[in-house]
């Protein structure tokens, strides 16, 4: 397995490429644990950087949505106002008894503790139950 084509070659080729694309030559900033590299791009037709201050946007800023969609965040996961993480896994466990906890993250928009966290308070309160072991699934009772 040739996974290397040429050893230390990678930084010339990177500045090579760079000046090809008629950029100003890369600036490398080394520190004792960290190397920052400072690429400049080409502003007002020069390959310098821009010192110019940026002008403040004083607009509101707006989520890119539909004029008739609900009001929630961008790519928020659709769901009804009100329901709880919770409520939600319950409702999906009803209906598909093999969804994983990845699954059901994926579905409620929402990290895998949090789905860990809302099953064991459904457990918890006797609204599910667990048949069989790892390779098993949750059951909805009521």
């Amino acid at each position: 397995m040739n996974l290397i084509e040429n050893w230390g070659s990678g930084v010339k080729r990177y500045i090579e490429r760079i000046k090809d694309a008629g950029l100003r030559e890369p600036e490398f900033i080394v520190w004792s644990s960290a190397v920052r590299v400072n690429v400049y791009r080409q502003t007002n037709g020069r390959n310098e950087p821009n010192h110019e201050p940026n002008e403040p946007n004083h607009e509101p800023n707006e989520p890119n949505r539909e004029p008739n969609e609900p009001n929630r965040e961008p790519n928020e996961p659709n769901r009804e106002p009100n329901d709880g993480v919770g409520a939600r896994v319950l409702r999906m466990l009803s209906s598909a008894k093999d969804l994983t906890i990845d699954d059901l993250s994926e579905s409620c928009g929402v990290s895998r503790e949090t789905i860990k966290r809302a099953i064991k308070s459904l457990k918890g309160t006797g609204r599910i139950r667990r048949i069989g072991g790892t390779r098993g699934h949750w059951e909805a009772i009521g």
